[in-house]
């Protein structure tokens, strides 16, 4: 198969969404990260608008690459490995102790709470300070203790 334009606009690359708060003005920003986020990336005030414009610098860009010679990245391919949904972590007794009794007081099954807990500091654009937050708020109780 001939890799020309069409090729690779066809290709489906993984995008990363993130909804720009309204305090900051609102609207998507949409960016192909195997592209290079800096690159690729477009805004919009709309999902829809936003994603028409990544198409177009899409486009833009892989012909300038295509006329120029340079390689083009394809998405990586779905990993063949299927997830159990489980692993192993572990942590420090305290920390065990303290997400317990967290779940306990809030009738919720420990692993139901950490769930919690990881999706919400994944589904943040600017996790570490989110999870810090999350962190907070999580064991307020003990800190206010501690002190």
């Amino acid at each position: 198969m001939k890799k020309d334009l069409e090729y690779y606009m066809k290709l489906n690359y993984p995008l990363e969404v993130t909804q720009v708060s309204q305090e900051e003005g609102g609207g998507f920003i949409i960016t192909i990260p195997a592209l290079g986020r800096a690159s690729m990336n477009a805004y919009g005030e709309t999902f829809e608008e936003a994603l028409a414009l990544l198409n177009e610098i899409k486009r833009e860009s892989f012909a300038r690459w295509l006329n120029e010679g340079l390689p083009i990245p394809e998405p990586a391919e779905e990993a063949e490995e299927e997830y159990s949904g489980r692993f192993v972590l572990r942590i420090p007794k305290f920390l065990h102790r303290m997400l317990a009794e967290r779940a306990e007081r809030e009738n919720v099954s420990l692993n139901s709470l950490i769930n919690s807990l990881l999706m919400l500091a994944l589904s943040e654009s600017n996790t570490v300070d989110k999870v810090k937050d999350i962190i907070k708020a999580a064991f307020k109780d003990y800190f206010r203790e501690a002190i």
